[in-house]
């Protein structure tokens, strides 16, 4: 270890070094005691013979020149001595060695463009909802959105504002490093060229967090038309694919027995067609000519959208789920011949084994307003109608059915939409168009007065097309609610009566049932004959059952506005009507019923 030590313009060197260097010189270092630390003064490097050094690390002073002779008073200095310029021997240039420049870091959650466009497709499954942009190439991305507001703009071709520093931020980043925004296509102008088809992007399987900055409408030109409306036709097309080694439990002709009615075939009998005819009045249509079915074998593994797929290991909804209907696409356009790209509807019943990679029953994407909407039936439960028609409600614009204190979202059993194996509940018909209200039974604040009962008698459901009374509470409103394409400003209740009809509706009734969510229905409760349900305050409804029978129920509903007759700073008891709505309920009618042994249910259910 060399001791610590600094003199004024001195730097140190190693003993050993300083030894070698007074040896190559031819001098003496006997007058030198051994020092750990030798220093030299701040000349040019040459000067070796001024070093001094000191055994403890202090310094010696620096021998100064001899002084000259002294000179008289009066005589002019001499001039000084000059050393002669030292000859240096001409160097070679000096070749200094450049570092290589570091390679660019990968960087997987820096985003390449602060925008993407595309189509947006949301996709809900009893698991999650999922939402993902394909751009005009067909590349997927996922991309973590508000639900409302994905939702609301399902189907449309939309521009995002990518969030820096959210979560899954490892974005997709394209080969075209010019490109600031990717499009699927030009405002105004129709989906990109096929070059831009063909540009791929590295793909990622961690979502982007963006927010929807602008819209530029449907991605389909038939988007109003498309829209539920009451009657309709159901035109799909149905691939039923193997691979792996695992073969689909339909073949094309089976699948037809399952999903669609022969010259023969009976209204009861339990195919997808009749499901359809029964639960909507005959409102929607299926029929041999609109139902394209093809079976489609595909590889088991490979590359798509620039990502390796592996259709027996894997299920994720930005690869496998869309390899497999745009794999399928192009076989039965490109093998089979048959042209089907004019069909938005397109159903994949995959195989029974997928189950142990896919951990839900049915997939289905939200609406059928954009390019495409798409349904993944598991094989496990491919053989249920049910299966298909809660799906097939997801491409119609259904959300989910639950109840009041149940976190799973399925949980309401009067609906296709929640577990039950039934048809959809009254609000899903009403959306669809399927249903209207009762005559004189769509009641609010201008139809529906406090303290005046109502009485109506409700047919079953699936009786007639007017079939339940809603009513809107527009009493509540304060008139500064925001205005909302996907919401009302109030709860919404509407009562109908549904009863034991097999095959399609079997029903399991539960007393109090309720959820609340956005766009799904909620089933505040089944009653029985003289049951009865209040609401809050807030709303002051009362719905009372005075009957029910197999084919019919009366009911009445009153309106209140507190909780006694007596009400503060009014005329209340003297007005002439039932201001909290306790007893003037009409009378049951001696012409109604009796009950049957399975008795039916008034449902009365809020969205």
């Amino acid at each position: 270890m060399y001791e610590q030590g600094f003199c004024n313009s001195r730097f140190a060197l190693p003993w050993s070094l300083f030894t070698a260097i007074m040896q190559l010189r031819g001098r003496s270092i006997d007058k030198f005691k051994t020092p750990p630390l030798v220093r030299f003064a701040r000349r040019s490097y040459p000067a070796i013979s001024r070093a001094s050094a000191t055994r403890t690390g202090a310094c010696t002073s620096i021998p100064q020149e001899p002084p000259g002779p002294k000179r008289s008073p009066g005589t002019k200095p001499s001039p000084p001595r000059t050393r002669p310029a030292r000859q240096q021997k001409p160097r070679s240039p000096r070749i200094t060695r450049v570092p290589p420049s570091p390679r660019a870091p990968n960087m997987p959650a820096a985003l390449e463009a602060a925008t993407l466009e595309g189509e947006l497709d949301v996709l809900v499954n009893e698991k999650s909802t999922e939402t993902l942009l394909r751009d005009g190439s067909g590349d997927v991305t996922a991309v973590l959105l508000d639900e409302t507001e994905a939702l609301q703009f399902a189907g449309q071709l939309v521009r995002l504002s990518v969030e820096a520093g959210g979560e899954g931020d490892g974005a997709t980043t394209d080969q075209d490093s010019a490109a600031t925004t990717r499009s699927s296509t030009t405002v105004g102008d129709e989906q990109s060229s096929k070059a831009h088809h063909r540009r791929r992007r590295r793909l990622q399987t961690s979502p982007v967090r963006a927010k929807i900055i602008e819209s530029f409408g449907f991605a389909s030109k038939d988007a109003p038309k498309d829209a539920p409306s009451g009657a309709r036709n159901i035109t799909s097309v149905v691939f039923l694919l193997s691979f792996c080694g695992w073969n689909n439990l339909f073949t094309a002709a089976s699948f037809r027995d399952f999903w669609l009615n022969g010259p023969d075939t009976p209204p009861t009998a339990r195919t997808v067609q009749n499901y359809w005819s029964f639960c909507s009045q005959g409102a929607t249509r299926m029929t041999n000519a609109t139902q394209l079915i093809f079976e489609v074998s595909l590889p088991c593994e490979g590359t798509y959208g620039g990502r390796s797929y592996d259709f027996a290991k894997k299920c994720d909804s930005s690869l496998e789920l869309y390899a497999w209907m745009d794999l399928a696409d192009d076989y039965v356009q490109n093998t089979l011949g048959q042209n089907i790209s004019s069909v938005k509807q397109r159903i994949a019943v995959l195989p029974y084994e997928v189950n142990q990679n896919c951990f839900w029953a049915g997939m289905g994407s939200v609406g059928c307003s954009g390019s495409r909407c798409y349904t993944w039936i598991n094989g496990r439960y491919s053989q249920d109608p049910s299966t298909y028609v809660h799906e097939l409600g997801h491409n119609l614009g259904l959300q989910h059915s639950g109840r009041v204190g149940v976190a799973y979202e399925y949980a309401d059993s009067s609906c296709t939409m929640g577990q039950g194996r039934t048809c959809y509940n009254t609000p899903n018909m009403w959306r669809l168009g399927w249903l209207s209200p009762v005559p004189g039974g769509d009641l609010n604040g201008t139809t529906f007065e406090v303290g005046r009962p109502r009485r109506f008698i409700l047919p079953g459901q699936n009786k007639s097309p007017q079939s339940f009374i809603r009513i809107d509470p527009t009493w509540v409103l304060k008139g500064t609610e925001s205005k909302s394409l996907t919401s009302t400003p109030a709860p919404v209740f509407y009562v109908s009566l549904r009863t034991q009809e097999p095959p399609f509706e079997n029903l399991s009734p539960a007393t109090n049932r309720a959820t609340n969510s956005y766009m799904r229905s909620v089933q505040q409760a089944m009653l029985n004959t003289d049951n009865e349900f209040r609401t809050s305050q807030t709303y002051g409804l009362l719905i009372q059952v005075n009957s029910l029978s197999a084919s019919n129920a009366t009911v009445t509903v009153c309106r209140y506005s507190g909780e006694s007759e007596y009400q503060a700073s009014t005329n209340s008891c003297s007005d002439g009507r039932d201001n909290d709505c306790d007893g003037l309920m009409l009378s049951v009618a001696s012409e109604v019923e009796q009950p049957s042994k399975l008795p039916p249910w008034i449902i009365i259910i809020i969205v």
